[in-house]
């Protein structure tokens, strides 16, 4: 594709590991983008699998791309170390594992230009399997950093992930993500907000988040999960210092990292009762706030009820939700 100089040029980053199977797929709703100024970034990270010539062979067939080996490093470190070698003043993400449709980069620029922001958010497929239910525009919000922290951590339409979101790259590049860490999204994006000094939400779904059973964030629960307890807190922190309207929504997301967290300590088999103590007393901080709040789902409010009564309560509960959404799904 031609580059047009009267659009801004987009860096578009993709970090790669033993994603083999989905990666093409990927990569082909890339190269189906119509937004004519892409400056493409696939990091493998040192995957063991042939991620790393999947990404050699498309860039040779794509003038755009380029390809960054490095030793495994982690998520957050391939999204870093990209960071600098992006060509364009506006960054965007995608998981290896996802894949958008052909107007997903033009549709998150036309939001930020058409209203001066700095971060331009898009809907989202949540989906076990792919399908091809998308969506049209049926909604343009403009956020203060404030009104985004807000209905992001509530969830309302978007979330706290880096993926389906343009930045500036000034954000990005003030904010690294932390190397090591779980959950780096919550860790981070709250900062790019708080920073941002407008934001925009349209909520045609251009990305398809695909849940697979050996992603990061479905992996067995170990003691590393309770790196999401540290981000809620440190979030939590943040926005009652800076964006204290956004308090609520930050108590919601601090209560609802506990039960989440709880759900996967439950279905790993983990018997560690030091554990379940440290996330019951993370839930039971704020959990009776959120059980007055209106803007708290119902179903999470009957989790955290549970989860406050003690072990065995929390376990049927939780088990009984997941199945509950699993068969909806």
């Amino acid at each position: 594709m031609t580059p047009d100089p009267s659009t801004p040029l987009v860096s578009l980053i993709v970090p790669v590991y033993k994603v083999e199977e989905c990666l093409p797929r990927c990569l082909d709703s890339i190269a189906a983008q119509g937004y004519p100024n892409l400056d493409v970034i696939l990091v493998d990270d040192g995957s063991p699998d042939s991620c790393g010539e999947i990404c050699e062979q498309f860039a040779r067939a794509h003038s755009n791309v380029r390809v960054l080996h490095q030793s495994n490093q982690g998520l957050s470190a391939a999204r870093n170390n990209a960071v600098p070698l992006a060509r364009g003043d506006w960054v965007t993400f995608i998981d290896s594992d996802d894949f958008v449709t052909p107007d997903h980069v033009e549709y998150l620029v036309r939001l930020a230009m058409e209203y001066r922001a700095d971060i331009a958010v898009g809907g989202y497929v949540y989906e076990y399997e792919p399908s091809a239910a998308e969506g049209t525009e049926t909604e343009v919000a403009v956020m203060s950093p404030a009104e985004m922290l807000s209905r992001m951590n509530y969830g309302e339409g978007f979330s706290v992930f880096a993926w389906g979101k343009l930045y500036r790259k000034a954000l990005v590049q003030a904010h690294p993500y932390p190397v090591g860490k779980l959950y780096e999204d919550l860790a981070t994006t709250y900062k790019l907000v708080g920073d941002s000094s407008r934001a925009v939400f349209g909520n045609r779904k251009t990305y398809h988040w695909l849940q697979r059973a050996g992603s990061i964030m479905r992996t067995r629960f170990d003691e590393r999960q309770l790196h999401g307890l540290d981000a809620a807190q440190a979030q939590l922190e943040y926005i009652a210092e800076k964006f204290p309207a956004a308090l609520p929504a930050a108590r919601f997301r601090h209560t609802a990292k506990g039960v989440e967290l709880a759900k996967l300590y439950f279905e790993s088999g983990n018997e560690d009762p030091a554990i379940w103590k440290r996330l019951r007393d993370h839930v039971a901080v704020h959990g009776r706030e959120v059980l007055r709040d209106p803007r708290a789902k119902r179903t999470l409010k009957l989790r955290i009820r549970a989860i406050l009564l003690g072990r065995m309560p929390a376990k049927a509960a939780l088990g009984f939700h997941d199945w509950l959404k699993r068969k909806v799904l």
